[in-house]
């Protein structure tokens, strides 16, 4: 299945900008259900999204989390799954000082299994630099 981003989600983020005046629409190929809970337009106009996504891109789990890096177009960049045997998702990202993200959200595969929290800074290319 597919799930659907449109120019008016990143009309709405651009200061000055109608979202009757979308510049793109762009489908990306998710897990279904997906979910994606944060998305941030970075300095150089791309964005940066998470969330979470069941079975995404042949993921460890039925629900990873996700992070996923656009340019200004809207094309992919780069993107990570997260995750262990259990549900796991991001509700949140930030970019950093250096450029890089981190994302917050939550586990059930790490810690004691229950409901915990899952924090993780990537590098600008996608890289992972701790969990």
């Amino acid at each position: 299945m597919y799930q659907r981003f449109f120019a008016a989600l990143a009309a709405l983020m651009v200061p000055g900008t109608l979202l009757s005046q979308g510049v793109w629409e762009k489908t990306y190929k998710l897990g279904s259900p997906t979910s994606i809970h944060s998305i941030k337009q970075v300095p150089d106009g791309g964005y940066i999204m998470a969330g979470w996504g069941a079975g995404w891109f042949g993921g460890l789990a039925e629900q990873n989390a996700i992070i996923m890096r656009l340019n200004s177009n809207g094309d992919t960049l780069w993107y990570k799954i997260a995750g262990g045997s259990q549900w796991d998702g991001f509700y949140a990202v930030v970019r950093d000082n250096d450029g890089g993200f981190v994302a917050a959200g939550e586990t059930q595969s790490f810690g004691a299994g229950a409901q915990e929290v899952l924090l993780m800074k990537f590098d600008s290319l996608g890289n992972k630099v701790w969990d």
